[in-house]
């Protein structure tokens, strides 16, 4: 594989191998705050307010902390991608 590493097509892919693997973590992290959702609309109207404030916050820092940390992932995975074509 050593080969390939060479290739001047190689961080390109690379970095949508990262971005894949990233996408895929984004999912992944994001689907209790959608299973808080969906619970929060089965449960409507049936459990205390306060607990839907708590239970809404958790859902929202959730996707805010994942969309923050994807969009760093992306762009540092952008920023090494863009040094190793420039040194080739």
């Amino acid at each position: 594989m050593n080969g390939y590493r060479e290739k001047w097509w190689f961080p390109l892919y690379e970095f949508g191998a990262h971005v894949f693997v990233g996408g895929c973590l984004f999912v992944f992290i994001s689907l209790p705050a959608i299973g808080i959702n969906l619970l929060l609309k089965y449960l409507s109207g049936t459990i205390d307010t306060p607990l839907v404030y708590v239970l809404t916050l958790a859902e929202y820092v959730l996707i805010i902390a994942d969309v923050l940390l994807f969009v760093i992932y992306i762009v540092r995975t952008f920023i090494n991608t863009s040094e190793s074509l420039w040194k080739r």
